[in-house]
């Protein structure tokens, strides 16, 4: 099975691809990165800016084109602290599932220190 994960943080939305065989460690197929910046333009308020959201909207795009291209079974997208915390995170969400289809999922904090931690270690 081909699986593509959409990391969206602070700085970029970066898609990996791998190969996943049973028994056996995923295979990277492809890895795509595209700049948001979503922190920048995250104001004191904690409110990203309409620049950065449709830089975000343009990266998933890019995202799910390069997913279609390599024939990705499955798109995981998540997005870390600088949209789990925005302000107005569920009006940006909702920005990019309608212009994109992609609905986004949120890593905890807890969650996100652990796979970066197990990805450190690898």
């Amino acid at each position: 099975m081909r699986l593509g994960v959409l990391d969206i943080g602070s700085n970029s939305a970066h898609l990996r691809v791998a190969d996943l065989d049973p028994g056996y460690p995923p295979a990277p197929v492809r890895s795509v990165k595209s700049a948001v910046r979503l922190a920048e333009a995250t104001d004191r308020h904690g409110v990203i800016g309409r620049p950065a959201v449709g830089r975000l909207i343009a990266a998933v795009r890019e995202s799910v084109a390069a997913a279609a291209a390599l024939d990705v079974a499955e798109l995981v997208p998540y997005a870390t602290s600088a949209l789990r915390d925005a302000a107005n995170r569920d009006d940006v969400a909702a920005e990019v599932r309608a212009a994109t289809g992609v609905e986004l999922g949120f890593l905890s904090g807890e969650r996100e220190a652990r796979l970066t931690f197990l990805a450190a270690r690898r």
